[in-house]
């Protein structure tokens, strides 16, 4: 029996063998969805071979490369290793209002960085509709931030593609936005910034003569939300 359910008053029941199935490949889209609303990136056609521990990091090996990530030890942290970004573009977009510059650049994925001046004011569900799709960004279009400096420190938004929303935060476009800033000399690492969960991600990593972002690193919380054993 259902745990929650109150038999006080129970003179009978029955049982449907069937009852409470789901279709599979639904559910999987549904935890997808949920993910990227979340900040994950989920990259397709992508098989893992295994996995090791090399000290106190697990490195996910896949066919697509190798992935690290480290337990911190503290308050449920964890850190993940995402390379280095170096590519930045300037598409020649009209900006809004509010919106002092536009930086395309890629961390796995593409990702336009708008640099706003109150990133709460920002119509981000419109607005980054409109760019996500931009034909200056075509064929892959580009999830788009919206990062702006608050007095309590920075905040960014993100508009994300396959989500084709707002989601609650975004690592891919947290270390994008630490790239762009970062060449232009107007944050040092390590680098925290505020997403749209209120949670705080923080951007580690090297600078090179040039001043763009090696062997980047990202921390934030890591918690598990869901468990599922399939048979």
């Amino acid at each position: 029996m259902w745990p929650l359910l109150e038999t006080g008053a129970l003179v009978g029941a029955s049982y449907l063998p069937t009852d409470g199935q789901a279709s599979p490949s639904d559910i999987t889209q549904s935890l997808a969805k949920g993910a990227r609303m979340h900040g994950a990136k989920l990259v397709e056609g992508v098989r893992v071979t295994g996995f090791r521990m090399d000290g106190d990091r697990m490195v996910l090996e896949t066919d697509a490369g190798e992935v690290a990530t480290r337990d911190l030890d503290r308050d449920d942290l964890a850190e993940v290793e995402l390379g280095s970004v170096t590519e930045f573009s300037q598409p020649p977009l009209e900006l809004s209002p509010g919106e002092h510059s536009a930086v395309l650049t890629s961390v796995g994925v593409p990702h336009l960085v708008i640099q706003v001046h109150d990133a709460a004011l920002v119509p981000v569900e419109v607005r980054g509709r409109e760019l996500r799709s931009h034909p200056l960004l075509s064929p892959e279009g580009a999830n788009v931030n919206f990062v702006a400096e608050d007095p309590d420190g920075w905040s960014l938004r993100t508009f994300e593609r396959g989500v084709e929303a707002e989601t609650l935060a975004c690592g891919t476009g947290s270390v994008a936005c630490a790239a762009v800033l970062a060449t232009r000399g107007q944050i040092s690492l390590p680098w925290a910034v505020r997403t749209a969960s209120g949670r705080i991600l923080t951007i580690n990593g090297t600078l090179d003569p040039e001043g763009r972002l090696k062997s980047a690193t990202l921390t934030g919380e890591g918690r598990i939300v869901f468990r599922a054993v399939l048979e």
